[in-house]
């Protein structure tokens, strides 16, 4: 039986998605499970096997000089 705590979930926002499928293809062996497209044919949304997810990034992250605003 397991006890403590387990990570079963991670989304993560991402410019480019796809470059991202392909590090954790290449260097963990992870699949797409789902994927999500836009109208464009660009990846929208993708889940890899073990539970991770990509986003792609509609706003810009906000960098350390927007916050001293």
């Amino acid at each position: 039986m397991r006890t403590g705590a387990v990570i079963d979930h991670a989304a993560f926002n991402a410019a480019d998605p796809a470059w991202y499928v392909e590090f954790f293809r290449a260097v963990f062996g992870l699949e797409v499970v789902r994927e999500v497209r836009d109208e464009t044919g660009a990846l929208r949304q993708v889940w890899l096997d073990g539970g991770r997810q990509f986003l792609r990034q509609r706003v810009p992250v906000c960098t350390h000089s927007c916050r001293e605003q």
